[in-house]
């Protein structure tokens, strides 16, 4: 993806740039996740201090862990409440409506820790070294442009819009140069002495003046369909979305070629396209 020529031209994102990128992110979602931790974690450190007072004095009930503050292992306050109205004797001191409110606290924060370290966990293992990434990202890239290229529309989520394959009837009334196909012929015609056409002068309705008279080397489409690779904006939100345009690179082994060559080869190829 480049910004539109009038504005800059040449402006590509790199590999590099979207690997380095990719790591901020987790950098950031890491430190978002320690965050919450820490602030869970203070606050289940204060509850537990507001509790200690009743904690040691119902160290017979058996659903209460010791290690309660550092492990999330009561997860159900059913059972500790149960215990408490249960007992016969009450020891000396205990408000059991405030061990129970504290008790929930406590399960409830720990419950959060646990879920926030299961996502720091798995965000962690995300990061890998560049070339890892560049494997991965080519490895991708090449299976989504085959899949567009047999007729899929390619969504990638985030507010991107989508990417495909265009169609459209050709019009004859102005044809439409195979650049491929004339740079091609022009190199022919050099490789046998010959002077490529070319012009050296216009007038301002664009009518040709002048030139040297050398040998036409422009091919012109002839099939009745157009395929080109296409941005949809319609569902776009990135922002100044009309500085942007999508221009595949064109060479050897570039889409734009593996699309064409498919028209080449396969006639009813632009069936594909029809949506």
């Amino acid at each position: 993806m480049r910004m539109n020529k009038a504005i800059e031209d040449n402006t590509t994102v790199t590999l590099d740039e979207m690997y380095y990128a990719f790591n901020a992110d987790i950098d950031n979602q890491l430190k978002e996740i320690n965050t919450k931790i820490k602030t869970f974690t203070n606050s289940r450190e204060y509850v537990f201090s507001k509790i200690k007072p009743y904690y040691d004095k119902i160290d017979s009930i058996n659903y209460i862990d010791h290690n309660l503050i550092n492990v999330s292992s009561v997860k159900d306050i059913q059972p500790v409440k149960k215990s408490l109205f249960e007992l016969t004797r009450i020891p000396k001191g205990i408000d059991k409506e405030t061990t129970i409110t504290f008790l929930q606290q406590l399960i409830d924060l720990n419950k959060l820790i646990a879920f926030e370290e299961r996502k720091k966990e798995s965000i962690v293992t995300k990061k890998i070294t560049i070339d890892i990434y560049k494997a991965i990202a080519r490895k991708f890239n090449r299976k989504v442009n085959k899949e567009i290229l047999n007729g899929y529309i390619f969504s990638p989520g985030a507010g991107v819009g989508s990417f495909f394959i265009n169609k459209k009837k050709r019009s004859f009334l102005k044809p439409t140069i195979n650049w491929h196909e004339s740079n091609k012929y022009k190199k022919e015609l050099i490789a046998q002495g010959k002077v490529p056409y070319e012009i050296f002068k216009r007038d301002i309705e664009g009518n040709i003046l002048s030139d040297n008279g050398g040998e036409k080397w422009f091919i012109y489409y002839t099939d009745d369909f157009n395929l080109w690779w296409a941005w949809d904006k319609r569902f776009c939100v990135i922002k100044n979305q009309a500085l942007y345009n999508f221009r595949p690179v064109n060479g050897e082994h570039s889409l734009i070629k593996e699309l064409n060559q498919r028209k080449v080869n396969d006639a009813s190829y632009h069936l594909k396209f029809d949506r």
